[in-house]
């Protein structure tokens, strides 16, 4: 009986780390896309202010 129970909890606990991993890959993908945005709208003002020069 205990077994079973043991083996209940090592597939929730094995479950719920696999949730985690995937929402803090999505998170992460999420952050990297918009910081990645950011740089590139303002690579571009600074490459239209060397432009205006």
């Amino acid at each position: 009986m205990m077994e079973a129970i043991w083996k209940a909890l090592i597939d929730f606990a094995d479950w719920l780390l696999g949730l985690v991993k995937d929402v803090f890959q999505a998170v992460w993908d999420f952050c990297v896309d918009v910081v990645c945005y950011i740089f590139d709208q303002a690579l571009q003002v600074v490459i239209d202010l060397v432009n205006l020069l």
